[in-house]
């Protein structure tokens, strides 16, 4: 009943006032899905539930069963004012789960905002995370331009090999991204580093015959 009042936002009922002061539920309880009622409120955006549960005794870094943090969720789904009232509360902001950390969720789903206030907060751009494409390759993945620049403005390295090989310039080469590419090279990306995606768009640009129309 706690996590469906966290959905609906319902802090001004008499309901949820009663399901935490009155019959003593746990504002940390998890559902069959190993969620938190405060990891659905952050997913909602809704700043007011979430600060009521910090208020009451909710745990701000608790994951579910993915370790997705109430900070993941925020981010993902571009809730700024979530974001920023977790930090407040001294959450980790590099913790990592299987898609990598907040900055990463940010930055693949184009959430330019929430990229600006983890970076405020001193998340490192330049994060080495074993397994996980950097933080500028998901700009590329997400196709996120905005993301992209405010990540260099702040000292990402654009000539960063990720743990399979290319780096963010061949990967926008690949996907046809001229905006990426140039924004790319306009901050130093060298276009002649080698690798194996590097050497397949090269010759595919070399084999693939020209338009009859060109």
């Amino acid at each position: 009943m706690l996590h469906f009042a966290s959905i609906q936002g319902c802090l001004v009922s008499c309901l949820f006032l009663f399901l935490v002061e009155e019959a003593g539920l746990d504002v940390n309880s998890e559902s069959k899905a190993g969620v938190t009622p405060m990891v659905l409120a952050a997913l909602q955006g809704n700043v007011e539930v979430t600060r009521y549960l910090l208020d009451h005794g909710g745990d701000p870094a608790m994951p579910d069963e993915r370790g997705s943090t109430p900070l993941h969720n925020a981010a993902a789904a571009g809730h700024c004012e979530a974001v920023r009232l977790l930090l407040s509360k001294g959450v980790n902001l590099d913790p990592i789960h299987y898609q990598g950390t907040r900055l990463h969720l940010a930055a693949v789903e184009d959430q330019d905002q929430v990229v600006m206030v983890l970076l405020e907060h001193g998340a490192d751009p330049n994060k080495d995370v074993h397994h996980v494409f950097s933080y500028l390759m998901m700009t590329v993945c997400g196709k996120s331009l905005k993301c992209m620049r405010q990540l260099i403005e702040t000292g990402a390295d654009v000539n960063a090999c990720d743990y399979s090989g290319p780096t963010p310039f061949t990967e926008a080469v690949a996907d046809g991204l001229t905006d990426f590419v140039k924004v790319l090279l306009d901050a130093g990306a060298n276009p002649n580093i080698p690798n194996q995606v590097a050497l397949f768009v090269l010759r595919v640009v070399i084999l693939t015959p020209l338009s009859p129309h060109v």
